[in-house]
């Protein structure tokens, strides 16, 4: 059977020019959220949300987003969201939405960054993605993490560079591990998982 593929929206979204971040989370929710806003007492603060989820309804309406919001002088937001969607049927209406949103407020000196990838992909009928294919879409996780952990060393245009081979290495992964599910058995997406690094 042909693979059905639909690649959505790639929005990045920046404004120009301590303490750091949130963890990133690994979720099969419906919507996936990153949001980083600094305070003067914590001005520097990156937020990552990664997820993995199926939809096997006749409507398709995931949301992805990512907001960077800077109030702030001499402080430094940035999110980077990801979300992959596997369909599980022949939806009558796919109406994901996917925004990245970067704001300085009335401060000085500030910068925000925000990146959403989202992707819906499906082949018409149940499908999973590999437990190979699982591993690593967390190793994409993982790397945009270690990017949180030395952020201070990259200019956003560096981060936003990181985000979008990320975003190739998904579609990739995407391409050679989405596979049909086998008889009836229920395709075997992880659970929920929490991705943190220490301090």
């Amino acid at each position: 059977m042909t693979k059905l593929r639909l690649i959505l929206l790639t929005l990045v979204a920046a404004l120009s020019i301590g303490a750091v971040a949130h963890a990133a989370s690994f979720t099969t929710a419906k919507s996936n959220s990153a949001y980083a806003e600094p305070t003067a007492s914590n001005p520097s603060v990156f937020d990552m949300a990664f997820g993995l989820r199926e939809n096997a309804s006749d409507t398709i309406d995931e949301s992805n987003d990512a907001t960077a919001y800077a109030t702030c002088d001499d402080c430094r937001a940035i999110a980077i969201a990801f979300q992959v969607v596997i369909v599980q049927s022949r939806p009558s209406t796919v109406v994901p939405t996917n925004v990245a949103l970067a704001v300085n407020d009335g401060c000085s000196r500030c910068s925000s960054l925000a990146v959403a990838h989202q992707f819906v992909v499906g082949r018409g009928e149940p499908a999973r993605i590999t437990k190979r294919g699982r591993k690593e879409l967390l190793g994409v996780a993982e790397d945009l993490l270690r990017v949180e952990r030395d952020y201070k060393r990259y200019t956003n245009a560096q981060i936003e560079s990181r985000a979008d081979r990320a975003a190739a290495e998904v579609r990739e992964i995407l391409d050679d591990e989405l596979v049909a599910v086998d008889g009836t058995g229920k395709p075997d997406v992880d659970d929920d998982r929490r991705i943190e690094r220490d301090d």
